[in-house]
């Protein structure tokens, strides 16, 4: 781990993703048994977890980017199952960390918030492993790739091949590019204003 600095949250945000972290789980349980009658609450669960989490970023992310944007250091910030949250401190260009039993993820970046061919595949990697939301943060842009319903296997590839895509673009607008271009069915992919 690279962190210098680390700050533990626990406030209202972060004990709502925890409840609605539970309720997907509860629900996705009930759907895999038969439970198609639940579809609905289910993705309603994901999309209020989804503007919870944006709006966690937004009010506790917001002087870590402005400092990532000064400095080049990167912060890693992530919520866990129990409700608690931990922003840590990383290097100039980089900041990592182990996310065991983290249910949202999201770091700094200095500029842009687009993802790094790296980026993508961790959130490849976290998403498929139960994960509901990755993003990057920056004073510029709030980039998230987050679950919208069930992970599907091509979900999986494409975002495998977005990562390897992204390495070929040349400029932001190669970037955006590429990111119109790939579909996902179980993944909502935002780049909205910070």
């Amino acid at each position: 781990m690279s962190a210098k600095r680390e700050e533990l949250v626990r406030d209202s945000l972060t004990l709502n993703l925890s409840r609605l972290y539970a309720r997907v789980s509860e629900l996705e349980e009930q759907i895999e048994s038969g439970r198609e009658d639940l579809l609905e609450g289910y993705y309603e669960a994901l999309r209020e977890f989804r503007e919870t989490f944006r709006e966690f970023v937004r009010t506790r992310l917001r002087s870590f980017a402005e400092e990532t944007m000064k400095t080049g250091i990167e912060y890693l910030a992530f919520v866990t199952e129990d409700g608690n949250a931990l922003i840590l401190e990383g290097d100039e260009g980089r900041v990592t960390a182990p996310v065991k039993g983290a249910i949202a993820e999201v770091h700094t970046h200095p500029g842009v918030c687009l993802p790094s061919p790296q980026d993508l595949r961790t959130a490849w990697h976290l998403l498929s492993k139960g994960m509901l939301a990755f993003s990057v943060y920056s004073t510029e842009c709030y980039f998230s790739i987050s679950v919208s319903g069930p992970f599907t296997e091509d979900d999986y590839v494409n975002l495998l091949k977005l990562s390897n895509e992204v390495k070929k673009a040349r400029t932001v607008e190669d970037y955006l590019e590429v990111l119109k271009k790939t579909r996902f069915e179980g993944l909502q992919v935002e780049l909205l204003p910070p």
